[in-house]
């Protein structure tokens, strides 16, 4: 993944893109232009067909490219359920004239940020039907109970497979507005099949990303947090909607949609929309985000160009400006992962960081990178060791190349500038090489697509910490939210729905790589929470490779677990070494798990996979201490 070559879409991209940008291009449709206008302020073109020709996609990719953008979120079947593309579908359930003709500009813009190296997740609104004609609304099911919603569901998931057909090879994968029927509105409660949405986009493109709103729920393994103004921040209101100082702006594991420019789409003439953060601001919150999301990308600043490459007033200037300080580091902000040395906490704010910095690291665990925001008065910067065990070899300004002298003191390290040396604005970022023999073996597993029998994703109005996205995301022991704000998530693995059954059926939870390893090793580990310990661990299982993900053969025999509850070392379980690029885990006995009134569940805190030559290594983690819980 670059922003100079061709992008491949990977799925675990979604924890690597640190900085993207948030377009809401919308096509009018019967005399109605959408609210979008052109740059100098006049409505836009009441024709979908004139607007797509409109689109200079070269212009517009090459500026996404020029200000170092890594992904795009781009709405498509979102305002109305227009596209700007042709779609069979649509012409099929509504009639013509909700999508072009002939141009596919949507098709274009992905081939075309592809070619610059930029990724493209598609922002679909599956309950948009309040807003379309009486007409099209009857004709579709909207208001029709019957079959609970089927036809509305038929059309929705028609269209999804259209889209994942046309794109699902292309692109990132799907972001979805709305509620999800979650808060019991009746507009939307009950009208849309959410396991049945995501089994026809997963049916077509198994590595495409899910993202929702309402997420994580049963269409989409992530959520994401869109903030139209300051008082969309959490808590919910505590904040004006003026209130655009970002050193008291709450970090989020999630990717977040912000609002920059003027409106999420260009509604007014370009010498009349803003830039609603300096450049400074914009980069120290993006900077934040870089460092805490790790339920997603980074995050994603809405402020959309006109179609013919124009922007706001100060929009492209302030976005440009953070390129420029951003082209000296990018290796720690492009492509990097949140620190697991020096983790950020969701809800931190910039005003109150520990030490005053946010850590990033590469890919490969080779370099960690620390951005020094709120820089001491001295020269002299003094953090703990890191929480996961590495040592650094050495320390120097990313920016420069200048040494910094690192210093181990007891528990502590010690960094000070060169006496000729100043903190850098806005950032320094200090890059540390650590010693490759303190970096676990490859986790094969690390961040790939998971699928399941059965998740238990969400629970309404409660900060649920289990998901599907959360048993392969490198974190071996269950962590609680930040107890300062309640609305933060924690991660404790993933659950499959409560069996009360005496003799549930068989669970079964996999994780799809990337492409076939010899699968050497399979790691384990059960819930380690006080008083949790080793409950959800089946009491049989099996272990199972696929090459297709259709036929699956054992990759090491039955695993009986035959340890006493309270035990939550992991299992270590010695596999074949056949090649596989799909591994199942399958439970053949679900224990009780002392909560939910003692139903059956199976339960992961953490899923590792290895290579055979790693198993010369423990791949086990050391467990954090849990009496907090």
């Amino acid at each position: 993944m670059s922003c100079t070559g061709l992008y491949s879409p990977q799925y675990e991209h979604a924890f690597s893109m640190r900085y993207g940008l948030y377009i809401h291009w919308s096509g009018p449709c019967y005399g109605n232009s959408g609210g979008i206008c052109k740059p100098d302020g006049s409505p836009n073109y009441t024709d979908i067909n004139v607007y797509a020709d409109t689109f200079d996609i070269v212009k517009i990719a090459d500026d996404i490219q020029a200000l170092g953008f890594e992904y795009v979120i781009v709405t498509d079947f979102h305002g109305r359920g227009t596209m700007i593309h042709p779609s069979a579908i649509s012409d099929e359930y509504r009639g013509t004239g909700y999508s072009t003709t002939e141009r596919d500009v949507i098709g274009e813009f992905i081939d075309a940020v592809a070619e610059r190296g930029i990724g493209t997740i598609l922002f679909t609104h599956p309950l948009d039907g309040h807003d379309f004609s009486n007409e099209n609304a009857e004709k579709l099911g909207w208001n029709d109970p019957t079959d609970k919603y089927k036809k509305w569901n038929d059309f929705i998931n028609a269209m999804h497979a259209e889209l994942s057909n046309k794109y699902g090879s292309k692109i990132m994968g799907f972001g979805f507005d709305s509620e999800f029927g979650q808060s019991n509105n009746p507009q939307w409660k009950g009208k849309l099949d959410l396991p049945r949405l995501r089994q026809t986009i997963l049916s077509h493109n198994i590595h495409l990303q899910l993202y929702a709103l309402a997420g994580p729920n049963e269409t989409a393994e992530f959520g994401m947090k869109e903030i139209w103004r300051p008082s969309w921040l959490d808590p919910w209101k505590a904040l004006h909607d003026s209130d655009y100082n970002v050193e008291n702006w709450p970090a989020y594991k999630r990717m977040t949609g912000i609002v920059f420019g003027n409106h999420w789409c260009t509604i007014a003439a370009a010498k009349d929309g803003k830039a609603r953060l300096k450049a400074h601001q914009l980069y120290r919150y993006s900077v934040l985000q870089a460092g805490t999301a790790t339920e997603g990308p980074g995050v994603a600043w809405a402020a959309s160009p006109y179609s013919t490459g124009e922007w706001e007033a100060n929009v492209r200037e302030v976005f440009a400006q953070v390129e420029e300080w951003s082209s000296g580091i990018r290796t720690s902000l492009r492509n990097v992962h949140a620190s697991t040395s020096y983790p950020t906490i969701e809800g931190t704010k910039l005003s109150e960081l520990p030490s005053g910095i946010v850590a990033t690291k590469s890919i490969d665990d080779l370099m960690e990178y620390i951005h020094v925001l709120n820089p001491p008065d001295s020269k002299v910067l003094t953090l703990p060791k890191p929480e996961d065990g590495k040592i650094f070899l050495d320390a120097r300004s990313l920016r420069t190349e200048t040494e910094i002298m690192m210093t181990e003191v007891g528990e502590e390290i010690v960094f000070e500038l060169a006496e000729s040396d100043e903190w850098e604005y806005p950032t320094t970022v200090i890059a540390l090489t650590v010693d490759p023999i303190t970096i676990q073996p490859t986790n094969l597993a690390l961040h790939k697509r998971v699928t399941y029998s059965g998740s238990l994703e969400r629970v309404p109005k409660v900060s649920w910490p289990f998901g599907s996205i959360r048993v392969n995301n490198g974190v071996p022991y269950e962590s609680p939210n930040n107890p300062e704000q309640s609305w933060t998530t924690g991660s404790c693995g993933w659950t499959t729905n409560p069996h009360s059954a005496k003799f549930p059926p068989d669970q079964w939870v996999a994780i799809h790589l990337s492409e076939e390893h010899n699968i050497g090793k399979i790691v384990l580990y059960p819930r380690n929470a006080k008083g949790m310990e080793g409950t959800g661990f089946p009491v049989r299982c099996t272990i199972e490779g696929s090459e297709d993900n259709v036929e699956w053969f054992p990759l090491a025999p039955t695993y009986t677990d035959d340890r006493p509850l309270g035990d939550a070392s992991p299992h270590v379980i010695a596999c074949n070494g056949a090649s596989a690029r799909h591994v199942r885990i399958v439970g053949h006995e679900l224990r009780k798990d002392g909560e939910n009134g003692g139903n059956g569940e199976m339960q992961f805190v953490e899923i590792q996979i290895f290579e055979p030559e790693a198993n010369e290594c423990s791949g086990i983690f050391p467990l954090a201490n849990t009496e907090q819980f």
